[in-house]
């Protein structure tokens, strides 16, 4: 490795650590949010919640030479994007936030039913994991997943911002629902990088083993609560990785047959509520569809009825 290449690398960790740092010992609520609340009982019981849910990983951080627009422009028309959606989603799960996006983000979202969130800060950059919802968020907890990939590798960038997955329990008219966020291991082998097959591979072992630590979270803090879960799982519909996932996760699919690449939603399998998938609606990643572009992903907002069985 380059003497240069290794000094930036440094620079930027310490900047970034002596940044993020702050904001780890001392959180901040981006919009009003309610953590380890007790004060929020479940004291209006309905039988069911319509609920549309959603996930858009946004690569929102400064020095993006993929895009031709300014940070600025593409948080405000990301907001725009999702303003537009008919019903605006209820709960949305962001990944690659980093720095100043996340107030950005929420000015994006002023006027709309969005008025609760939560960023979970991690390591040197943050987990880049933020969440806006419409219900009032009662608790909020963050795994860093315990393999991050290689400091060394300023190509990847993984280790940087400490990966993991999110808790956010918000409190609904249906009970106490848990939502996932989380973003996976980079898949570096679809990616412009100078990494050998022997370092794909060890991406990839990342990656399952992230996959694993997913389950076990969830399985660990919602044995029988109703949960979504969303994010940039870095697996495709159908790959031997995601087939893999699947075999023993506590959850299903709920996007219908749209194969949306890396990004996915899921929901429990509860045998005490009954859940119908209704329809799917997409943020392009091109504002409007071929104009500016906004990110690298596009956003997708799953919408489902759950009913509670009797």
């Amino acid at each position: 490795m380059e003497r240069r290449q290794f000094i930036i690398g440094g620079l930027v960790a310490l900047a970034s650590f002596n940044e993020i740092g702050r904001s780890y010992y001392s959180p901040i609520d981006y919009g009003p949010s309610f953590r380890d609340s007790t004060e929020l009982g479940s004291s209006y019981q309905a039988d069911s919640l319509k609920i549309k849910t959603g996930t858009w990983n946004l690569a929102a951080y400064l020095f993006n030479r993929k895009f031709e627009n300014s940070l600025r422009f593409r948080i405000k028309y990301a907001g725009k994007s999702i303003s537009n959606l008919v019903p605006v989603p209820d709960i949305v799960g962001f990944q690659e936030v980093f720095g100043g996006s996340r107030r950005r983000i929420v000015d994006s979202l002023k006027g709309t039913k969005l008025k609760f969130g939560h960023y979970f800060p991690s390591n040197f950059f943050g987990s880049g994991l933020f969440v806006m919802s419409a219900f009032p968020i009662i608790k909020t907890e963050f795994h860093q997943f315990s393999k991050q990939g290689n400091p060394l590798e300023f190509e990847t960038s993984d280790f940087y911002a400490g990966k993991g997955i999110c808790l956010t329990r918000v409190e609904t008219g249906i009970g106490v629902f848990d939502f996932y966020n989380t973003h996976c291991h980079g898949k570096y082998s679809l990616r412009r990088v100078s990494l050998s097959k022997k370092d794909r591979r060890k991406h990839k072992k990342i990656r399952i083993s992230q996959r694993y630590e997913i389950t076990d979270f969830i399985n660990e803090h919602s044995p029988e609560n109703l949960f979504i879960c969303v994010g940039d799982f870095n697996c495709d519909l159908g790959s031997d990785e995601y087939i893999e996932f699947m075999d023993d996760a506590p959850f299903r699919r709920i996007m219908g047959d749209v194969n949306s690449g890396k990004d996915h939603i899921f929901v429990t399998k509860n045998d005490k509520f009954e859940i119908d998938f209704i329809g799917l609606d997409k943020t392009p990643e091109r504002w409007g569809g071929n104009g500016p572009r906004i990110s690298d992903h596009d956003g997708y907002y799953s919408s489902v009825m759950i009913r509670k069985i009797s």
